[in-house]
């Protein structure tokens, strides 16, 4: 289990209640907006990436140990279990297929 971690802090901004984004989203955009055939899975990867990371970092900054995974589903259900609002962010559980494959 991981404690509170200075690189999660370091890319953390508040966020729409999210409390951290990482630089993903950005990538994400970028890939999406600006290529002739943008590769999809590529998107996929940094906005999963992105969130998994702003769940961890969550997590860390409410002090709440999580295993080593890239599950968004154990991620959001730890969150959940301490009593965090997490419900707008169930739908983002369809980016788990790009996540990294252990």
């Amino acid at each position: 289990m991981r404690r509170v971690c200075t690189a999660h802090r370091f890319l953390c901004r508040r966020w729409d209640g999210v409390r951290c984004t990482p630089y993903g989203f950005y990538e994400a955009a970028l890939i999406l907006a600006h290529a002739e055939n943008p590769r999809k899975d590529a998107a996929g990867f940094h906005l999963q990436q992105s969130v998994e990371k702003s769940s961890k970092a969550w997590l860390a900054l409410r002090g709440i140990d999580y295993p080593r995974t890239h599950d968004l589903n154990v991620l959001l259900g730890l969150l959940e279990d301490q009593d965090e609002e997490i419900g707008p962010y169930w739908p983002l559980l369809e980016l788990n297929p790009f996540a990294v494959q252990p």
